[in-house]
């Protein structure tokens, strides 16, 4: 059975996020993340699509949107499912980190009565505000 990647893969790996549909596979050694849900992850990609048209301003970027570099696409991740869980009232356990995407992302799908309605002026400025951290002098 081949793993269906997880939209949100890199904040997985990070361990400072985590899902409830999340799977770990490694290919080699190389460590990947999966999801053992399809409509889970449709839902993920949905919002991070959305996360990505709402940042565009934020990330300077012109034209279609193909895939991100690295550091841009781990600021939308980040900062993306940061904000999101301050504008969800029940969800703010600890405010650096995501217990459960997913339940995070249906608290907000129900809260907002869709992906689509959440309020993105108040969380792409958290897209904005992450820095991931820096590379460590030898």
């Amino acid at each position: 059975m081949e793993p269906i990647p997880c939209p949100f893969e890199k904040t997985l790996l990070s361990n400072r996020f985590g899902c409830s549909h999340a799977t770990r596979y490694y290919i080699a050694e190389r460590e990947s993340g999966g999801c053992d849900d399809p409509d889970a992850r449709a839902r993920c990609l949905r919002l991070l699509g959305l996360l990505r048209d709402n940042a565009r301003f934020t990330l300077r970027l012109r034209g279609p949107l193909g895939p991100l570099p690295h550091g841009m696409e781990m600021k939308v991740q980040y900062g993306g499912l940061l904000g999101l869980q301050q504008v969800v009232p029940e969800a703010a356990a600890d405010p650096a980190r995501v217990a459960d995407i997913h339940a995070l992302v249906s608290q907000a799908e129900a809260e907002f009565a869709g992906l689509e309605a959440l309020p993105f002026n108040r969380i792409v400025p958290q897209v904005a505000a992450y820095e991931h951290r820096r590379a460590r002098g030898r």
